[in-house]
């Protein structure tokens, strides 16, 4: 009963470990969707900064002209503000993206981290089952020395009716001599009364 108790919770420890492998498995996917995301946002600020330094071009364009017409000029400073305004709000997102890329490192650390803990548990469920193997085997061990001992004893058993069986044979061989002795007894009264009648 102990060994199938040892046996159930070998196999208990087993499907533990099947389920930390599981969750460490949806972690890393978690981890590849976060570091997905990371790298569309990076490619989002590089085609901000892009459309900026077209826009910074176009209004370095806007400030030539300006120069050989003035009211060009006012016209092309609005539009140079109004690009350096979208420049101002590229550059906001692109600190927002860097915010949100730096949480997501985050979490992919504290997921990390999680796996590594998960994998201790499961070396800890391993050397559980290795210890109640090293368990069975000993008792394994103690059943074979019990089973030697009573072979022994059985052995010993054989030879001690084998040592009765000889003594009752030469008990009763000694009864057989007995006999004859009696018989030969016998015969000599006989052969005494034989005597006397004819004396």
């Amino acid at each position: 009963m102990r060994v199938e108790l040892c046996f159930m919770r070998v196999e208990m420890c087993m499907m533990k470990v099947e389920i930390c492998l599981m969750n460490a498995e949806l972690c890393l996917m978690k981890n590849e969707m976060c570091l997905m995301r990371v790298e569309m946002c990076l490619m989002r600020v590089e085609l901000y900064l892009m459309r900026a330094e077209m826009c910074l071009m176009s209004a370095e364009l806007y400030l030539i002209s300006a120069e050989i017409c003035l009211m060009r000029a006012e016209m092309s400073l609005m539009r140079v503000e109004m690009c350096l305004i979208k420049a101002e709000i590229c550059l906001m997102t692109a600190e927002m993206c860097l915010m949100r890329a730096e949480m997501c490192l985050m979490r992919a650390e504290m997921c990390l981290m999680n796996a590594e803990l998960c994998l201790m548990k499961v070396e800890m469920c391993l050397i559980r089952v290795e210890m109640c193997l090293m368990r069975v085997e000993l008792y394994l061990k103690r059943a074979e020395m019990c089973l030697m001992r009573a072979e022994m004893c059985l052995m010993r058993a054989e030879m001690c009716l084998m040592t009765a069986e000889l003594y009752f044979m030469s008990a009763e061989i000694c009864l057989m001599r007995v006999e004859l002795c009696l018989m030969r007894d016998e015969m000599c009264l006989m052969t005494a009364k034989t005597c006397l009648m004819r004396a």
